[in-house]
Order: structure tokens, then sequence, then C-alpha cells
């Protein structure tokens, strides 16, 4: 199995992340404008390498916000991202577990469509 570039073992040095994910399943709240894609994440070779939970929150006309949970080999990956509307957005890595325990860093992203349902993902943590 090939090493993913997730597998670092010290925080010291910083890593970046590049991986595509698309929505593999929604999951729909009775809360109004809250949702969670539930998506397969892939390398840029189309390979998986992982899964993603997203759960948008306070979606409006011009700005999405979002928690986020990426588990990759090594552990889960937490963060947080906005958006103001237009396809690009940013926000930070706020932690996780095993590899990515005490990580910090950003979030840098680029939708694909306008539906959120395939974003393209720069993380770079330390």
């Amino acid at each position: 199995m090939p090493l993913c570039p997730a597998v670092a073992s010290a925080h010291s040095a910083t890593t970046t992340l590049k991986f595509t994910a698309t929505e593999h399943k929604v999951v729909s709240w009775l809360l109004i404008n809250s949702f969670i894609y539930h998506d397969t994440i892939t390398n840029s070779r189309g390979r998986g390498i992982g899964f993603a939970d997203i759960y948008f929150v306070n979606q409006n006309c011009c700005t999405v916000t979002a928690d986020v949970a990426f588990a990759l080999r090594g552990g889960l990956l937490h963060g947080s991202f906005a958006t103001n509307g237009g396809p690009q957005f940013s926000g930070t890595v706020t932690g996780g577990t095993g590899t990515f325990d005490g990580v910090t860093g950003t979030i840098q992203g680029t939708a694909v469509n306008n539906n959120l349902t395939k974003i393209r993902f720069t993380i770079t943590y330390s």
C-alpha cells in the first residue's frame, strides 16, 4: 500500500495535503439551512484516500460556514471554513486524532460546482 502524505510523525514540519472531496451521501436535517455531506476523498490520480463529513451550517443567500472532519490514514483531521457566496473559501485546522493530534493550520478550498458536492481542498498544518 503506498504511503499517503497524511502520515507525518512530527508536527514541527509543515505538511500540505491536496485532495478532492466528492459528495457520496447527503444527510438532511430538519434544522433550517443545515445539512451534512458524507464525502469520498480522492487524490490527484482519482484514488480513494479517505472520507470526510462536512456539516454545513448558517447557509443563506451569501455565506456558508461548515465544520469538517477528514478521515485520512493516520487519524481524523478537524477544521472549519467559510465562504462569502463564491467558489473560494478558507478556514482553520482545529486539531485531530492520531497523527493529527494537536495540529493547527489552514484550510483552503474551491467548490467545483454551485451545490458544494465536489470541493478541491488544500490543507496546510504543523
